[in-house]
């Protein structure tokens, strides 16, 4: 176990694997509301190249010359840009 404090993400995991309630605990160390050691993933059996994600997340991802997405660092990103962008994926391919 870790010591250092934790938020809850409210919905996070809750929408990837279908219930409604829920939440996932990511560390916090913050300095302006981001959360540093949060690390996204693409589940790419379903990603379709939307870009949405890079359109609400473009400090943490960006786009290939196909339009599917490359993931960098989300350290500047805040908790709720993260939400919203998995939460937004019209195909549930973003996961953290």
């Amino acid at each position: 176990m870790s010591d250092s404090p934790t938020i809850t993400v409210p919905g996070i995991r809750g929408r990837l694997q279908g219930a409604r309630a829920g939440g996932t605990t990511v560390p916090d160390v913050r300095t302006n509301g981001t959360v540093p050691d949060v690390r996204l993933q693409i589940d790419w059996t379903r990603c379709d190249g939307h870009g949405l994600c890079a359109r609400i997340l473009p400090e943490a991802i960006t786009l290939d010359e196909w339009g599917f997405p490359v993931i960098g660092s989300p350290a500047e990103a805040s908790a709720d840009a993260i939400r919203l962008a998995i939460q937004s994926c019209p195909r549930l391919a973003l996961r953290v």
